[in-house]
């Protein structure tokens, strides 16, 4: 079943759609084609929404945590706000820090008017939020097409990132959910948290990724299952970073790439990704505004698996590149399984 409502995000008419379908249930709003609520069951039934949700709907127009939108161009911090495409030096805005890029800058689709359309059939629905850009309203080169459409069907929801531009360009793009398996009722801390990497991607003091490195040197190995408590040790909450937002080279020879479980509800999350790498964050920073489950907006509320190419690829050009070639087809695929354990 799907529903349609309108909402007013200040002085903007938007689009919400709600897709029921068996045990879960999604909302998306067409600013920053924007999961607002996916509901789930716990071990007992209940269909609880475990995203982090704004409880005022007029904070997702300034969304400083990129609170469960779609980013791109290109996501995480390029250095300087500086790329090269073509031997051509390409300046993009410096919205972190004053001085590096972050999430595409301004051009943020976190920021942007998708249009929204869908199919539906007994067990899949598919929601499309489409959105075109011209070359001379963006920094990035070429008038570029983006189509990003979720697949929920049961027990999954499925996000296809796909793109085609006019010029050689950069194009990274990610989708930033923030899960917490509890419903809201607690923080992630006691949550388990899995990611088929060997490698990871050190964060220097300007939160940029600079030096690749064994995750057992990072003391982040989460090969096998682990308590995310166990994870942030106090030198880590004390760092600069105060938490986890790294960068994490996947193995790329299992069938799960990652996964999330919580004890106490049962959810177990498993995520299946195209993309060569996952960015784990865990809410280090949060804004000062009220979530739906919560009278504060914590650290470690949420955790994101922001599966993307290399961010600040300058830095790694043995890694995959998020350069998008003249008339090639851009296309990666992250899904979230979900079951009770």
């Amino acid at each position: 079943m799907i529903t349609k409502k309108q909402v007013q995000l200040n002085d903007k008419i938007l689009e919400e759609l709600t897709v029921k379908l068996d045990q879960i249930e999604v909302s998306i709003l067409n600013y920053g084609a924007t999961i607002t609520s996916l509901k789930t069951p716990n071990k007992d039934g209940q269909l609880e929404n475990i995203l982090l949700r704004y409880k005022d709907i007029n904070d997702y127009a300034h969304n400083a945590s990129y609170l469960n939108a779609i980013i791109g161009p290109t996501s995480g911090r390029i250095k300087d706000g500086y790329i090269q495409i073509n031997q051509q030096a390409i300046h993009l805005d410096q919205n972190f820090q004053d001085k590096h890029h972050l999430h595409g800058g301004k051009e943020c689709f976190a920021f942007q008017l998708f249009d929204l359309s869908y199919e539906e059939s007994k067990d899949l629905v598919k929601v499309h939020a489409s959105l075109n850009i011209k070359s001379e309203d963006s920094l990035y080169p070429g008038n570029k097409t983006i189509l990003i459409t979720y697949e929920i069907s049961p027990g999954k929801l499925s996000i296809l990132f796909q793109g085609e531009s006019e010029e050689d360009t950069y194009l990274n793009m990610t989708s930033h959910l923030y899960f917490n398996l509890s419903g809201g009722k607690e923080s992630i801390l006691s949550q388990e948290v899995m990611i088929q990497a060997d490698k990871v991607i050190e964060v220097d003091k300007e939160f940029l990724p600079s030096l690749i490195q064994p995750v057992e040197d990072m003391n982040l190995d989460m090969r096998k299952p682990v308590v995310i408590r166990e994870l942030l040790t106090e030198k880590l909450r004390n760092s600069h970073i105060k938490g986890i937002d790294h960068p994490f080279i996947l193995r790329k020879t299992d069938t799960i790439d990652a996964s999330l479980y919580d004890p106490k509800s049962g959810r177990f999350m498993q995520i299946t990704t195209s993309y060569p790498l996952i960015v784990c964050y865990t809410h280090n920073y949060p804004e000062d505004k009220l979530l739906t489950n919560h009278t504060r907006n914590e650290p470690y509320q949420g955790i994101c698996f922001e599966a993307q190419y290399t961010p600040n690829p300058e830095v790694f050009p043995t890694l995959d590149q998020p350069l998008l070639k003249k008339g090639k087809f851009y296309q990666e695929r992250t899904s979230f399984h979900f079951s009770i354990k």
